[in-house]
This record gives structure tokens, C-alpha cells and sequence, in this order.
């Protein structure tokens, strides 16, 4: 293995779970974080989270599912997306549904599957918690989205066109949407160069909001991670 590398390290459960762990090794030490039953989606958005964090080099999968299958090597591409564009990665390993006929020959109907919905939402939750060059705003079942800006809820957002107006402040925003969040763009938000933004995510320090040099401080160490990334 390479200087630095992730092995994961997982089996399906009954119920088409993964349970494993996600090893952290180099030359000098091992760290080891164990999981279990949870899906594919969101084991491999923390497989995605601790390549970006740790500047790992390449990706050993294990299955752990009956002795003797030996770990091989990710595919370079797929591990870079993983870095780059941790959702695209992932949906491009996940299968997709597949349209099968069943019951009688005479009578046919198709079945899609229904599970990849709640799958893709939970790896976006995942993502959600992470800071990256997008951060990730609340969005209802209404369509409304919370302004990054100044926290309101607001259904003015154009999907087609991946624009977000707020009224309440008045900014002009790209957007895209990812189950029930909607997706900004942080260099745009921190052009606007206001006080605080409103993303309540796992490293707002338990606030509901995150100030100007706090997101900045922290989007400047996710450059340097992908700077110093091989």
C-alpha cells in the first residue's frame, strides 16, 4: 500500500446493511473507525469525507463477507471523484433500480425499485455534515429553501435554471438540489462578505449560523487539503 491509504473493510448483513470499519494507515500507525448496518450510500460518503480529510493517496476495499477474498485496489478515477465530487462518485458506484416484469406471462408489469431515494437522501445528510467547495442549505417539502444568507425560509428559487433569489436580502445566488437540501456555492457566498452565513451543519460550533471568518478559516483548510493532495 501506498505511504498513506484508507482500507475499508465491510460485509453485507442480512437486511442489506454494510457493517465493517474505515482504517487510516501510513507508515507509522493505523487508525481504525468501526460501523455498523448502515447503507452503501452512507458508508462510502465517509469513506469520501476521510479522503479529503486525510490526503490518502488510494482506497483498498476488503469484503469481509466469507474468508479468504483479498483486498484490491479502487480504481484511481473512482477515488479521485471520490475526492473531487463525492456525490457523483457515489451514485456511480450504487446500482441504480432496474425495471424488471413479474407475475404472470400473460400479464406483466414493471416494478422500480423504491429504495434508492431514502439511500441517495441519506448520503446526502452525510455530505451535509462535511464543508467542501459546497455547503449545503435546509430545503422543505414546500420547496422552500433557508437563506445561506439571512437564515429565512423562502420558496422564490428557480430549479430549472439553478438560481436562488431571496427577497428578504436581496441576493442572487446559483443553486442546485439534493434530496432536501439545496447546494450553494461557497466562494460565492463568501464574495458577499456578510457577517454570518446560515448553515446549520455539524461545524457551525452549535450555533445555527456560522460567521464570515469562521467559514472562511474553514474553506481555506479544505483548499490546503486538496492543494496538498496527490
Amino acid at each position: 500500500m501506498a505511504d498513506r491509504s484508507i482500507l475499508l473493510m465491510y460485509r453485507r448483513t442480512e437486511t442489506d446493511l454494510c457493517s465493517g470499519a474505515l482504517c487510516l494507515r501510513d507508515d507509522e500507525a493505523m487508525a481504525r473507525v468501526e460501523f455498523d448496518d448502515v447503507d452503501f450510500i452512507r458508508m462510502m460518503a465517509r469513506t469520501a469525507a476521510l479522503l479529503q480529510e486525510s490526503a490518502a493517496v488510494e482506497i483498498w476495499v476488503e469484503r469481509t463477507d466469507r474468508p479468504g477474498l483479498r483486498p484490491y485496489l479502487l480504481d484511481a478515477a473512482i477515488t479521485e471523484l471520490l475526492r473531487t465530487d463525492p456525490v457523483q462518485a457515489i451514485r456511480s458506484l450504487n446500482p441504480q433500480p432496474v425495471a424488471q416484469p413479474v407475475g404472470t406471462p400473460t400479464r406483466s408489469r414493471t416494478v422500480i425499485s423504491q429504495k434508492m431515494a431514502p439511500v441517495l437522501r441519506a448520503g446526502h445528510d452525510t455530505l451535509a455534515d462535511g464543508i467542501g467547495d459546497e455547503v449545503y442549505s435546509a430545503r422543505n417539502a414546500t420547496n422552500e429553501i433557508e437563506c445561506p444568507v439571512c437564515g429565512r425560509w423562502t420558496p422564490t428559487v428557480d430549479a430549472a435554471q439553478e438560481r436562488f433569489w431571496c427577497p428578504g436580502c436581496d441576493v442572487l445566488l446559483n443553486v442546485r438540489m439534493a434530496g432536501h437540501w439545496a447546494v450553494f456555492q461557497i466562494e460565492e457566498l463568501l464574495a458577499l462578505n456578510k457577517t454570518r452565513y446560515y448553515l446549520p451543519r455539524a461545524w457551525n460550533k452549535t450555533r445555527s449560523w456560522i460567521s464570515f471568518q469562521d467559514l472562511t478559516e474553514q474553506y481555506n483548510h479544505w483548499k490546503k487539503i486538496k492543494e496538498n493532495t496527490p
